[in-house]
């Protein structure tokens, strides 16, 4: 697995500091004015949390480094840490991505057990890390690190802030999620000829016309999670038994065997894909379609802060900051779905969670055991 080293991922941007961010806000300099008045009332003292804040990048600096888990080893995710670098220069990101949690967890609890505390702060998905992590107590609580105004402001965030601790002890913080869409090829599926799940149930989709992802991936079960819960369990059978839909591991080839036609209709994230084809002239006969009965916030937007973090204040600085709107812009270039932030543009519009919307939040604490029995209940459907 190789990190994202300060020799090889990550660019080390040397920028002037702080100061020199204000003072290039500052107007051009005037000719000198007289002195001022003896009776001149000085200047407002800077707000508390500013002060704070100053603090927290002058020690940051002094710690020089945090080191990081993401989600993935990409372009996008090394835009996102050089905008970090920029904005608080003398503090690089040394950063290992791993694709899934299944990876990174085992090594996480070996070093633990062996009183080893390599990592500040995890960016991954939630789920696995709650049931597998969180009960061997790997993780420090997150809402007490979180201190800017603006990020703990409810009107910045859809459905307020609290919305995003989705665990009873405030470990993890969804800062992202996207709503589950399917995807139809439009050389196939004519406009309006699949508005429900129902629809699906037609035999004109039944024998490999349908692409799912294999049903231990959350994109299958959380979706039919949502299906049982509105149409109910027979439903479920019916498309995942009946209709005989061909499944894979590998979201992209289920985005390639759309766009080609070899299958009509998915659940896959075509979105996370998509553009790489359309950049070869390809993918203009792919289009995403809401069917309501399914529909779930899904993320993998999960912001963790590590047990005994080895840089604290470095950490709790990166926290603060991918939760300010400047984070979040940064952040868009990853590609792991759209900022709940409300003043933060969406990475992709045909995945945003509609206000008033009813969408089952599957990153919650309290819906692990319910997908945990979908999960062995389509497996058994499937043997």
């Amino acid at each position: 697995m190789s990190d994202f080293s300060r020799r090889g991922f990550i660019h080390i941007s040397a920028v002037s500091g702080a100061a020199a961010a204000l003072a290039a806000c500052a107007p051009a300099a005037a000719p000198a004015a007289p002195p001022a008045p003896a009776s001149s009332a000085p200047s407002a003292p800077a707000p508390a949390w500013q002060r704070e804040w100053d603090d927290l990048v002058a020690a940051a600096k002094k710690e020089g480094q945090l080191v990081l888990i993401c989600q993935q080893q990409s372009e996008g995710f090394r835009k996102a840490f050089d905008a970090f670098e920029k904005t608080f220069p003398g503090v690089t990101i040394e950063a290992q991505g791993y694709a899934s949690s299944s990876l990174v967890m085992p090594k996480i609890q070996q070093e633990q057990k062996a009183g080893i505390y390599a990592y500040d702060v995890i960016q991954h998905s939630i789920q696995s890390f709650l049931t597998n992590l969180k009960p061997t107590g790997a993780f420090a609580p997150l809402a007490p690190v979180i201190c800017r105004p603006d990020v703990l402001d409810d009107k910045s965030w859809a459905d307020g802030f609290q919305t995003g601790f989705v665990d009873s002890d405030n470990l993890v913080y969804m800062f992202g999620w996207y709503s589950s869409k399917w995807a139809v090829n439009t050389d196939l599926v004519k406009e309006g000829e699949i508005k429900s799940i129902k629809d699906l149930l037609d035999a004109k989709w039944s024998k490999g016309k349908i692409g799912m992802v294999d049903v231990r991936s959350g994109s299958t079960f959380t979706i039919m999670l949502a299906v049982k819960q509105n149409l109910g369990e027979e439903t479920v059978k019916k498309l995942i038994v009946d209709q005989a839909p061909l499944f894979h591991r590998d979201e992209r080839i289920i985005t390639e065997q759309l766009l080609r036609g070899q299958i009509a209709v998915t659940n896959a994230r075509v979105h996370a894909f998509i553009q790489d084809f359309r950049d070869q002239g390809l993918g203009k006969n792919v289009k995403s379609i809401d069917l309501p009965e399914s529909r779930s916030a899904l993320t993998g937007s999960g912001l963790w802060l590590m047990k005994n973090a080895p840089h604290p204040n470095a950490a709790k600085l990166f926290i603060n900051w991918l939760l300010t709107k400047e984070g979040q812009d940064a952040w868009k270039p990853t590609g792991i779905g759209n900022s709940r932030r409300v003043d933060v543009t969406p990475f992709d519009p045909e995945s945003v969670i509609e206000k008033g919307g009813k969408y089952l939040i599957v990153a919650r604490e309290d819906m692990l055991k319910p997908q945990d029995d979908m999960v062995k209940y389509l497996s058994d459907l499937l043997k």
